[in-house]
């Protein structure tokens, strides 16, 4: 047997620096979905989340923000090999304590629970402003780049950002506490969603107002719990078939049908890969959580090796992996399960490949299948 850590390929740490503070040009819109599907190898060991934070943004070319409810001086020890980044990014932010999404294009850690809801609280926002007829709450819709430095106020960041596009608070004062933040830096974003992003470590989102002239005002509200977004996506063809396929795939989502169409209702995450799905896209979803006994998983053409490898590390496994097994590493597989049994993931992961396989304890055993 040969230890399945052969195939981790470490990437070298430079020290501690600061996001956006390296002259990085970040990868935003379809570059940055695509870096997100690009494999990734890296070998941490008690390596402070800030430095692994800073590391993975600079060699991936993405922003990454971290809320200021982690720690960031939390040690991690993550290694992955052939990796989707985006897999690597979660079993990041569970290392952390925590979960991820995507707010337009950069990476949020944060709370598992806000985490959770952020992405959609973003694109509500931004569908908001880019409908609105008032001209000053329209302007959140355009991207633009935010940099703030070292020791900044998040009031005053905040405050900044607002007067840019001659809006105030009605009540920032008491729903964001005073604190001290690292430098950091967004790329070309929606401002709804850098005031999002802002806002999420205080537990907090906005609505509209107005002031006592009339002026559209933010006022600031808790993040709701479960928010819902709305799409319509174009479909050509039968869009019944079309809609119990998107239904079978995912049961969460509420859908309706209508001429030319189908609209569809969840969480930002599922209803974009909804989108994909209807378009004939490829689509990945991922979401494994260590301390459930059930476990949802999908993979779209990815090596097996790099599968077991991300599992390994989310499930605390070891996998040992037989010499006439090694080139079977590379096969790549397609499998989707929902809320299955660690024994029934890891069936349907090598169900078409020619290995057998054993779970014992801890210890995940691969051979090759002899015929």
């Amino acid at each position: 047997m040969s230890d399945f850590r052969q195939f981790f390929i470490p990437l070298l740490m430079v020290g501690a620096f600061c996001t956006g503070a390296y002259g990085v040009e970040w990868k935003t819109g379809v570059a940055f979905e695509k870096q997100l599907d690009s494999a990734v190898d890296l070998q941490w060991e008690d390596v402070p989340l800030r430095d692994a934070i800073d590391s993975l943004a600079k060699t991936q070319e993405i922003a990454v923000f971290l809320d200021r409810r982690i720690d960031p001086d939390r040690l991690i020890t993550l290694s992955a090999s052939d990796a989707p980044l985006e897999m690597v990014v979660q079993m990041l932010a569970q290392r952390a304590g925590g979960g991820s999404c995507h707010v337009g294009s950069v990476i949020y850690i944060g709370p598992a629970e806000t985490a959770a809801d952020l992405a959609t609280v973003a694109a509500v926002q931004t569908e908001f402003a880019r409908q609105s007829r008032d001209p000053a709450v329209r302007q959140l819709f355009a991207a633009e780049t935010l940099v703030w430095p070292e020791l900044t106020e998040p009031r005053k960041l905040l405050m900044e950002l607002a007067q840019r596009h001659k809006l105030t608070f009605a009540n920032l004062d008491a729903a964001v506490s005073h604190d001290l933040w690292r430098g950091g830096e967004f790329p070309k974003i929606a401002q709804a969603e850098s005031l999002t992003l802002l806002l999420a470590g205080f537990g907090a989102t906005y609505r509209f107002g107005k002031d006592a002239a009339g002026n559209p005002q933010l006022q600031l509200i808790p993040l709701p719990e479960n928010p819902q977004l709305t799409r319509r996506f174009p479909f050509r063809g039968d869009v019944n078939d079309a809609a119990a396929k998107v239904k079978a795939e995912f049961p969460e989502l509420a859908i309706e049908t209508q001429a030319g169409g189908l609209s569809v209702t969840g969480r930002y995450e599922e209803v974009t890969l909804a989108g994909k799905m209807l378009r004939g896209e490829n689509f990945r979803r991922i979401a494994v959580n260590p301390g459930q006994k059930v476990y949802s998983l999908e993979i779209k053409e990815q090596p097996l090796g790099a599968v077991l490898n991300s599992l390994a590390q989310s499930l605390s496994l070891k996998v040992e992996v037989a010499e006439d097994a090694q080139e079977i590493l590379q096969q790549r597989i397609s499998f989707s399960v929902d809320k299955v049994t660690l024994v029934d993931l890891l069936q349907a992961a090598m169900e078409k490949t020619p290995v057998r396989w054993q779970l014992s304890g801890e210890t995940l055993t691969i051979t090759a299948n002899k015929k």
